[in-house]
């Protein structure tokens, strides 16, 4: 407290001192009034100094952080980023399985003796990894028959001593799924294990 009363004695008593030199620098004229009038003002702001800065410190408390620690504050932003990136890559393997199961489906269909075809597929979807995207295992659920271009109408008789018999679904022959194994095999670089044929009911 004392060495800041000393250092606002200090101050006055250069302001007064270079405003006395000043006064005897000037020709005596009508500037020196000015001159005078202005030193006075240095001098009344040299001594109301330390009044302002203990008003200004009143009405003007310390800033408060309104948007908290900036650490904080980038943490929150990195988290967030990460959450968005991952729901982006999670879609876009979504899509990608969407999009592998209709080109499969469509090469099943092409086979002879399949009349609808269900595919379930499973990527490696691991961040990072060397093969982000590739096939892991392929389940086909498979409808034996015609398809709709390679069906012929035919004549319908009523048998009404079996009518059981009619209801029986087609059996998946033993040449349908090698075919479609060997077409999906030739097509995509999986192994024979990460294929799955299995009748659809």
């Amino acid at each position: 407290m004392m060495a800041e009363i000393s250092a606002w004695v200090k101050s006055i008593v250069m302001v007064v001192l270079f405003a006395t030199f000043l006064e005897f620098l000037l020709p005596a004229s009508s500037m020196q009034r000015f001159v005078r009038v202005i030193m006075g003002l240095f001098i009344m702001l040299s001594i109301l100094n330390p009044l302002i800065n203990v008003l200004h410190s009143q009405i003007l408390p310390e800033p408060v952080a309104v948007f908290g620690n900036p650490a904080t504050r980038v943490a929150e932003i990195e988290r967030a980023s990460q959450e968005a990136a991952k729901g982006r890559s999670q879609l876009t393997h979504e899509m990608y399985r969407k999009d592998l199961a209709k080109q499969i489906r469509a090469l099943v269909m092409a086979v002879e003796g399949v009349a609808e075809v269900r595919v379930a597929v499973e990527t490696n979807d691991e961040e990072g990894s060397k093969n982000i995207g590739a096939i892991k295992k392929i389940v086909l659920y498979v409808q034996p028959g015609l398809t709709s271009t390679n069906s012929k109408i035919k004549k319908v008789s009523i048998d009404t001593t079996n009518t059981a018999a009619a209801d029986n679904l087609p059996e998946l022959s033993a040449a349908t799924p090698d075919k479609i194994q060997r077409v999906i095999t030739e097509l995509y670089p999986i192994r024979e294990d990460q294929l799955t044929i299995q009748r659809l009911n």
